[in-house]
């Protein structure tokens, strides 16, 4: 991420932030609609059941028989099948009493803990996967029934349909946010990157400022915002280093400017006097060490108006002109300069220069 823009990373940061509130408050909605349905789901199952347990007749000899008529189909409106649905009566001891022949050779789970719970409560709920499937479905949802008689000690009832009504708004549900999530993050995305750009634009004019800046306008200062903000805090913090900046600036060109105008005047002196000795002397050794005095002093001007002329480009009074050197007669200049040197720590100098080594440049500091 480091070659991502800052607009790029608070955009990314936003989204992350704002997918993961998203994502966690959708699936605590998800959970919520389904313990709904579900609870929806057993309330209209224990209706059922409750008709159930009122349509069985238990005879004084031991016989059960269930009226039908009692909870027939048009009566009520189920969320499930009335002719997909099974039921078992079994005795305290979970010994099967009476079960619906769709049943077959297969009995609806019952443990004996289930019997501790009725009598804590008169019913509770469970599901149910049949690996063998039962009239053509293998999940169901059971309710657990405890039936007092008049005759005889309670029996468990026990109901089972399909929770196919369930389990389909659950995938319902859970599709809703499979695809509205991610349309609702990339449309989020779109938004944070756009309005990103209004809360950087103050960040985006320092730095269009800051790059209109040159070496001549380090005495201009960006413009503080009224309010007292981060955005004011960075530009005080900028214009503060630019008075350091221009301090140090200001102090180099006036040492460039001191320096050079203290060195050329005792060398203006130096270069009169030698051309005066120049032409009083007659010995034709001393007219050559003065003529060499003479061309180092000249040497030594125009390093002095060097600095002079760098100091005011530096201050933006002026500019460098760039042109062809020939760096043979450069170097012809600097051997010449150095041969009685050479000399006199017995050096023997040898040269030998191609044609046309040229460069482009400035010929005063080459």
């Amino acid at each position: 991420m480091s070659w991502w823009s800052l607009r790029a990373r608070l955009t990314f940061i936003f989204v992350l932030f704002f997918g993961g509130t998203l994502c966690g408050f959708s699936y605590y909605i998800y959970r919520t609609m389904n313990s709904v349905f579900q609870s929806e789901f057993d309330a209209l199952l224990l209706n059922f059941t409750s008709d159930i347990a009122d349509s069985i007749d238990f005879g004084v000899m031991g016989g059960i028989r269930v009226d039908s008529r009692q909870f027939r189909e048009g009566r009520k409106i189920f969320p499930f099948p009335l002719k997909e649905t099974v039921i078992q009566i079994r005795d305290l001891r979970g010994r099967s009493l009476e079960k619906s022949n769709a049943l077959g050779e297969i009995n609806i789970p019952f443990h004996q803990n289930d019997i501790y719970v009725l009598y804590k409560n008169r019913f509770f709920f469970r599901n149910w996967t049949s690996s063998d499937g039962v009239v053509g479905n293998k999940n169901f949802r059971i309710a657990y029934y405890r039936i007092l008689t008049p005759f005889k000690p309670p029996v468990i009832l026990q109901v089972a349909v399909p929770d196919r009504f369930v389990r389909e708004n659950s995938i319902q549900v859970l599709n809703i946010f499979m695809v509205s999530v991610p349309i609702v993050l990339l449309i989020a995305s779109l938004i944070g990157y756009t309005f990103s750009a209004f809360g950087l634009s103050p960040i985006q004019r320092l730095i269009d400022r800051l790059k209109s800046m040159g070496p001549s306008d380090l005495g201009k200062r960006l413009e503080l915002p009224s309010s007292r903000d981060e955005i004011h805090e960075l530009s005080s913090s900028i214009n503060s280093l630019l008075d350091r900046l221009e301090g140090v600036f200001k102090s180099q060109e006036t040492f460039v400017s001191d320096a050079s105008h203290q060195l050329k005047t005792p060398l203006a002196v130096l270069k009169g006097e030698l051309e005066l000795l120049q032409k009083e002397l007659d010995y034709s050794e001393a007219r050559s060490k003065v003529v060499s005095l003479r061309e180092e002093i000249d040497d030594l001007i125009s390093l002095v108006n060097n600095l002079l002329l760098l100091a005011r480009v530096d201050a933006g009074e002026g500019h460098l002109v760039l042109s062809e050197v020939p760096l043979d007669e450069v170097v012809t200049s600097a051997v010449e300069r150095l041969g009685h040197l050479a000399k006199q720590k017995g050096i023997r100098m040898k040269l030998t220069i191609g044609e046309g080594l040229d460069v482009y440049g400035f010929s005063l500091t080459v």
